[in-house]
């Protein structure tokens, strides 16, 4: 798979960290580790 560069704001990783224990605390850890693939996913 080539690798892709794409420029994101700075912000976006910490806003949504700080949503990722609420995600945690009411849909699980499992929940929670979807949204990181998925905010991984966007940032590449």
């Amino acid at each position: 798979m080539p690798l892709r560069h794409r420029f994101a704001p700075s912000s976006t990783p910490a806003s949504t960290l700080t949503g990722l224990k609420a995600v945690n605390d009411t849909l699980g850890h499992q929940a929670g580790d979807a949204v990181l693939v998925e905010v991984a996913a966007r940032l590449l």
